[in-house]
């Protein structure tokens, strides 16, 4: 019987996600197994059970008449014109697995450039020693984060295919990486939550401790705080990347995220998908420039009217 359900889900996988394709899965699925049932009642074996099921009710072409389904089947055959890449559990498997080295590069090199330049402060003010060791740390942290960068950048060289191509995963494909996803979204929500105190209330030492000591941790805590936020939004995105490869509109896509709206203006597009990075950065520049970490905030909820205004004239639904 799982055989039978699988070869119907893999069946209706590129079919449109709408409720009436998805009723008449489901009557179909109710009438391979009636079929299966009476089948085995007569003493047919379980193999050549399925063989008659699949080959009575496994062709679409053949039963789209019967289940309303024709209108459907002919805007199939219309995008199968233009086939996609198929990409197997295997390959989608290693691609995440090289995700999550690529997160963990990449939130690690942010995080030594953001505390290379606290070493210099922690030898010559803290520990009182040559500064020349500090010197020495901050160019050994910037070089880590330089070779983590170019290692990051040639990770996933075997899979750049899937940001120029149309590309598709099986269904059973997609409920594992949909899984992997819930289950990955306690660690993110955790990730996150720290990742925004940190940073949030860097300025902490600054207020209770005095010395530069205080300047060190609040060094150390944008960057844990940074490598927090990257580390699970990398990894979060690569999940949703794959669950967006097969076509929204049919039912192996239906994990993917539709967005609703789509900028109209093209440079506008340009300038919102960089938008909060620069955000983040321009309120860490300034406050280390204006030594005020608190009054600062302030950038963010103008930031996020200024996104609004921005939607409301430039984003139109889709």
């Amino acid at each position: 019987m799982e055989t039978i359900r699988n070869y119907l889900e893999a069946m209706f996988a590129e079919m449109p996600n709408t409720p009436e394709v998805l009723k008449a899965k489901d009557e179909l699925l109710q009438m391979m197994e009636d079929k299966y049932s009476e089948l085995i009642a007569e003493g047919v074996n379980e193999n050549e059970a399925i063989g008659k099921v699949l080959s009575e009710f496994g062709n679409l072409d053949e039963i789209s008449e019967a289940l309303n389904l024709k209108k459907e089947v002919e805007e199939l055959k219309t995008r199968q014109q233009a086939p996609r890449r198929f990409i197997d559990k295997k390959n989608i498997t290693e691609y995440l697995g090289l995700k999550k080295r690529s997160a963990l590069f990449l939130s690690v090199a942010v995080a030594l450039c953001i505390i290379s330049s606290s070493f210099t402060i922690l030898f010559s003010e803290v520990l009182h020693k040559n500064d020349n060791y500090g010197i020495a740390l901050m160019f050994v942290c910037i070089a880590v984060a330089v070779g983590l960068f170019i290692a990051n950048s040639n990770l996933l060289s075997d899979y750049k295919f899937m940001k120029r191509e149309l590309c598709q995963i099986d269904i059973a494909t997609a409920d594992y990486v949909a899984e992997k996803k819930r289950d990955f979204m306690n660690f993110m929500t955790v990730s996150k939550a720290i990742g925004v105190v940190l940073c949030a209330f860097c300025w902490l030492p600054t207020s209770f401790i005095e010395g530069d000591i205080a300047c060190v941790i609040m060094f150390y805590m944008i960057g844990a705080g940074v490598m927090l936020l990257i580390y699970g939004d990398t990894i979060n995105k690569s999940y949703i990347t794959v669950l967006n490869l097969n076509d929204i509109n049919t039912v192996g896509g239906r994990y993917g995220k539709k967005e609703t709206f789509e900028y109209s203006n093209a440079h506008v597009k340009m300038m919102m998908e960089v938008f909060w990075p620069t955000v983040i950065c321009l309120y860490i520049c300034v406050s280390f420039l204006t030594c005020n970490f608190l009054h600062t905030l302030i950038v963010f909820p103008v930031a996020f009217i200024f996104e609004k205004i921005v939607k409301t004239a430039f984003a139109k639904e889709i």
